[in-house]
């Protein structure tokens, strides 16, 4: 059975459909990708999956359970996490209280265990975890938004233009994080 399970998928904005009858599965343990011209909706699908752009038909089932109407919440609680483009840090903040924020739902024990295993992921988070996130490079920027979205422990992790607008050094530092978080499974 699919772990994702999206079936004549329809959003749109007012009188404008941005989607229409888009149909896909993805498995447990697979990477997947969604490819299209700029302005051909995969940030709109990105968000009616997780209940924040308006959704006029069709189903999106995770694990078998329907989440369309769930609200954003009930999406996060179910183990879905997306990390959108430009990644939406909040600049004036430190890197360890931006990724806290990927872990509001959970218990302050289990935010505190999962903020160390970001640290042992990336080892230079926790050397630099009170310094502002707006003075990192936008490769430090991209890896702390991909870790705060993994702070909720997701089972599906959506990634909107992951290397959008950074460097090659910093596009090989995503992919291993990346790699290393599919070996987790």
């Amino acid at each position: 059975m699919a772990l994702l399970t999206i079936a004549d998928f329809v959003v749109g904005y007012r009188a404008v459909e941005a989607l229409h009858g888009v149909t896909f599965e993805v498995e447990a343990g697979a990477v997947a990708g969604v490819l299209g011209a700029n302005g051909g909706g995969k940030t709109s699908l990105l968000m009616g999956i997780m209940g924040a752009t308006p959704h006029r038909s069709g189903s999106v089932r995770f694990d078998g359970v329907e989440l369309v109407r769930a609200g954003t919440d009930r999406i996060v609680e179910a183990g879905i996490a997306l990390c959108m483009q430009n990644r939406r840090l909040f600049p004036s903040m430190s890197i360890e209280d931006n990724l806290l924020l990927g872990a509001t739902l959970a218990s302050r024990r289990i935010a505190r265990e999962r903020l160390d295993e970001a640290y042992e992921r990336t080892p230079w988070f926790a050397e630099r975890r009170r310094e502002a996130s707006g003075r990192l490079s936008g490769g430090q920027q991209q890896l702390v938004a991909i870790a705060r979205a993994l702070m909720s422990d997701p089972r599906l992790l959506m990634l909107d233009e992951p290397s959008s607008g950074l460097s090659p050094v910093a596009v090989q530092e995503v992919r291993v994080l990346l790699e290393t978080v599919a070996a987790q499974g």
